[in-house]
């Protein structure tokens, strides 16, 4: 079974467990960069790319880090929404420190953390990235401070691969160093709350003079800025809020972009001016020092070996140097940090993920837009006593005791001790005692007893549109025969169904999709519930489309959805059982869907026996490897579970 379609399924309830919260997680085409939204209203929203079916056991590490992170924030984040954060630089530092403090909290809260986020560190502070930073630095040092931080407040943590990073690197150790010198070898570890990284972070930005010179604009107190984005309840830059607000409409982002592209184009002249106007007057002043130095007039032949010598980059020592200077008060910059340095630093790590995720999603054949709408529920009961009788009960009443016979018989079978011969421990076997001249000590027998009931089993029913009339009913009788039968011979079972709802998740577009309708997933019987009157109801209200669920079916999404639930149960043996008419038929693309089926069947049965009984249509041969038809509800003990008999004994 692919760890890929596991990690998906587990996602949601791993989050809400170890949160302790509502929370939920969205899966879109549309997210390519993981973020964390905390609503007004309460709640929070983890909204994920989705996780292409061919992603990579090395792409798949990366993801589970990033996943793990944003599960942090959903824990330990939550004052967020409490915080006003007054600019842009303000709002970055916060999130480098709050990013560190949580990772420390996850990795003391679940040891497993540490290995995931370890991979993710490796991942993003690569060789590429160190060099991206340096670039960066050559137009203003403290651009290379604030990039240190990232992964420098993660190596004071305790983070091996950050302090590699670190290490390697003589500027970034001196940054760290100023650090440790002013706050602790591990300041993190002081800090115990959003507000204690807040109140830190603003501590390094006061060290290491980051709004000198003319801080970014602050926003105001009721949260719009300069440019009219809203920061109210606290947003950082990687975690969302506000998920509730009507800045969050489809438009507002469009706006915002348009505002933003003219308020640069307006200011576009004016800052070119400045540019030039300073950039005269430094040059100016190395001139002159210049000349000062040597006693010479500065000639046009040392104005160009000058502009030479100031496009040289800087070495380690001078940078080194002008690090410590910056902490020291002593450097004075001519402007202050720019939004468009702070956006880089920030893009350069989000970059990683966001190609990362596209280039899993282009490799993927099976692509859906989104699983937000997608839902699995208890299906409704039916409201009808009547129809409880005609369409469940109607022919069944032999059936059931005939395929618990044979079933017990497979059962049995399996439960019997056999003595096993070829140990070099046991009980003598005297049949082997010929070994003993060839010097082989497997001359012992040992008695191994059948584990007879350590099996679960899952039946998923579809309950398309094409399944409606005598198929469905059949296929419901079955389902309840194999219920009672499994249920008195105390094996873990459960029963759901598939098919879809109303909408279109395509946006209008449905040739990008292979498949644009939400997935509906009724549920009539848990592993974990009773076979009661309830289940019998739930199972005549789709059998007579009392409720119109009977709309269409997309086989593969849903065979990986019952494999993942059955896949949960401890039991050793797991066999899923499909009753279909074979043909998946959705809103879409059908051909991707049917080559979906194909091969989730054969990743599933890797892990799951299965085997899908085509209920009045051989079609499921086409589809599943091992398969059967079954046309009549008496037929069930003689052709189904001849087939079953098999499984039970070897599942």
């Amino acid at each position: 079974m692919s760890e890929v379609n596991v990690l998906k399924a587990s996602i949601e309830p791993l989050v809400r467990m170890l949160a302790e919260k509502d929370v939920k997680v969205s899966f879109s085409r549309e997210t390519t960069q993981p973020k964390t939204e905390f609503h007004k209203r309460g709640g929070i929203t983890i909204k994920l790319p989705m996780i292409s079916s061919k992603t990579s056991e090395q792409e798949l590490s990366v993801l589970q880090g990033v996943v793990d992170h944003e599960v942090g924030h959903a824990i330990f984040s939550t004052d967020l929404p409490t915080l006003t954060i007054p600019n842009e630089l303000d709002r970055f530092l916060l999130n480098v420190v709050e990013d560190a403090r949580m990772e420390r909290e996850m990795m003391t809260a679940f040891k497993g953390c540490r290995h995931n986020f370890r991979i993710v560190h490796r991942f993003l502070f690569d060789k590429k990235w160190v060099k991206e930073v340096y670039d960066s630095a050559k137009e203003d040092t403290r651009s290379l401070i604030i990039d240190t931080l990232i992964p420098g407040l993660r190596a004071m943590n305790g983070m091996e691969d950050c302090q590699e990073v670190v290490n390697a690197h003589a500027e970034m150790k001196a940054i760290c160093k100023i650090v440790a010198e002013n706050f602790g070898d591990d300041p993190i570890s002081k800090l115990t709350s959003l507000q204690d990284a807040y109140e830190f972070s603003q501590k390094l930005k006061k060290l290491f003079h980051l709004d000198d010179a003319g801080a970014a604009p602050e926003t105001s107190a009721t949260g719009e800025g300069e440019k009219g984005e809203s920061s109210e309840g606290g947003e950082m830059v990687p975690i969302a809020s506000d998920g509730d607000s009507k800045e969050d409409s489809k438009d507002a982002p469009k706006e915002s972009t348009e505002s933003k592209s003219k308020d640069k184009e307006d200011d576009k002249g004016e800052e070119s001016k400045s540019d030039e106007s300073d950039g005269d007057k430094s040059e100016e002043k190395d001139e002159k020092k210049d000349s000062e130095g040597e006693g010479e007039s500065a000639s046009g032949e040392d104005k160009k070996d000058t502009a030479k010598a100031k496009s040289k980059p800087k070495t380690t020592k001078e940078r080194t140097k002008e690090i410590e200077e910056i902490a020291e008060g002593e450097f004075s910059p001519s402007a202050s940090l720019s939004e468009e340095t702070l956006e880089k630093s920030l893009k350069r790590l989000e970059h990683k993920i966001s190609k990362l995720v596209e280039e899993m999603m282009e490799s993927d054949n099976y692509v859906v837009p989104t699983t937000d709408f997608d839902r699995i529920d208890y299906a409704r009961a039916s409201s009808s006593h009547t129809l409880s009788t005609s369409i469940i009960d109607e022919g069944i009443d032999g059936v059931t005791n005939a395929v618990q016979k044979k079933l017990e018989r497979a059962i049995a079978a399996r439960s019997m001790a056999v003595w096993t011969p070829g140990h070099r421990s046991g009980k003598l076997h005297a049949a082997s005692l010929s070994r003993v001249l060839l010097n082989d000590s497997r001359v012992f027998r040992r008695k191994e007893e059948g584990e007879s009931k350590d099996v679960s089993v899952s039946l998923l029913i579809d309950c398309s549109g094409s399944m409606s009339g005598a198929k469905i009913k059949l296929a419901a009788q079955a389902g309840y025969v194999f219920l009672q039968v499994l249920t008195r011979m105390g094996i873990k079972c459960e029963a759901i169904g598939f098919t879809t709802l109303r909408g279109d998740l395509s946006g209008g577009d449905w040739g990008d999709y292979s498949r644009v309708e939400p997935l509906y997933i009724p549920i009539f019987k848990s592993f974990n519930d009773k076979l009661d009157y309830n289940v019998k109801q739930r199972l005549v209200s789709v059998a007579s489309d009392e409720n119109g669920v009977l709309r269409n079916n997309v086989d593969g999404e849903s065979v990986q959805i019952a494999a993942n639930r059955l896949l949960s149960q401890p039991t050793k043996g797991k066999i899923l059982i499909v009753l279909s008419d074979g043909e998946p038929e959705a809103h879409g693309n059908w051909s991707a869907q049917a080559s979906h089926l194909r091969a989730t069947v054969n990743e599933v049965s890797r892990k799951v026996k299965v085997i899908g009984i085509g209920v009045l249509s051989s079609a499921v041969k086409r589809y599943y490897p091992k398969s059967v038809v079954i046309n009549d509800i008496g037929k069930l003990p003689t052709t189904v579970v001849k087939e079953l008999y098999g499984l039970f004994l070897n599942p």
